[in-house]
């Protein structure tokens, strides 16, 4: 499995790779657009927590992927870990 680096802008990313799924950790007010985006495209999605900021980008990002029959998780981070934090270093 190979990994790309950091690419920026997002959006250009899912479409100069072939991708089976992607890691969504942009902030939450970002996350409906990403995933919409994302599971348009076909891609599987992980995004953090929180799925979304309200219930209605909640709810517009469970069906689009639905509708595009892609697969969505939702992960709890753990940036903030101290455990993480340790042996990585503080991180910003």
């Amino acid at each position: 499995m190979e990994c790309t680096s950091i690419h920026q802008p997002n959006k250009d990313l899912i479409h100069e790779y072939d991708l089976d799924g992607v890691i969504i950790t942009l902030p939450n007010r970002l996350h409906r657009e990403a995933v919409e985006l994302c599971a348009n495209k076909g891609l599987h999605v992980l995004v953090e927590k929180p799925i979304a900021d309200t219930v209605e980008d909640g709810t517009a990002t469970i069906e689009v992927c639905k509708q595009n029959n892609v697969k969505l998780m939702v992960g709890h981070h753990h940036r903030f870990s101290s455990k993480i934090q340790k042996p990585n270093g503080k991180m910003n």
